[in-house]
């Protein structure tokens, strides 16, 4: 059964997203040869992937810890190669913190950074693979706003539409990374394909 088609902005209009600690791992840091063709198709729509101080403080905490076991080097680049990926958003105006404390909060209170992120730089999609954050897709104001979905729901959308594009020729395939994505994802032991959670 196919999956059912994201609502996506069409054709190759540009996204907004935002990853979360988990998606960056997992796209950056453990070796899932399926996902890594992500950062290809998001190349392709121009994607521009959104930070804030706050998201890449988690991230620089998270890979330090020793569960992950990467060197003190291996971190730095990991860092580097991520930021230079990214783009900076606008930090939260003071005027707008009353809104941002409206939303819904989720249940881990480390993981609303990310939530209040995509909905003030009103993206498209918010990519993880944490089951908390992924419980908010359904909730206003996400729902009618942001896309909440792991990065495996992603690939299913891409791998959807590029067998669409490709049937006459018969590849339902990702293209191949080039060697600027395949040079950022040097990879490490494999993960979980489970839905994780980050410390």
């Amino acid at each position: 059964m196919k999956p059912a088609p994201l609502p996506l902005p069409p054709g190759d209009a540009p996204l907004r997203v935002v990853l979360d600690t988990n998606a960056v791992l997992s796209l950056w840091h453990y070796q899932h040869p399926r996902l890594v063709g992500l950062l290809d198709w998001l190349e392709s729509r121009r994607a521009a992937l959104l930070t804030r101080e706050a998201t890449l403080d988690e991230l620089a905490r998270v890979l330090r810890l020793p569960d992950l076991g990467l060197t003190a080097d291996r971190q730095a680049r990991l860092l580097v190669d991520y930021r230079a990926r990214s783009e900076p958003f606008a930090e939260p105006d003071p005027a707008l913190r009353e809104a941002a404390l409206a939303l819904p909060q989720c249940r881990d209170g480390d993981d609303q950074k990310f939530l209040a992120l995509a909905w003030e730089a009103e993206a498209h999609l918010l990519l993880t693979r944490d089951k908390r954050v992924l419980a908010m897709a359904t909730r206003a104001p996400w729902r009618d706003r942001t896309l909440i979905v792991t990065p495996e729901r992603l690939l299913r959308h891409v791998d959807l539409a590029v067998a669409t594009d490709d049937s006459a020729a018969g590849a339902p395939s990702l293209r191949p990374l080039d060697a600027s994505a395949r040079s950022i994802l040097e990879v490490t032991p494999t993960a979980p394909d489970a839905e994780v959670v980050a410390p």
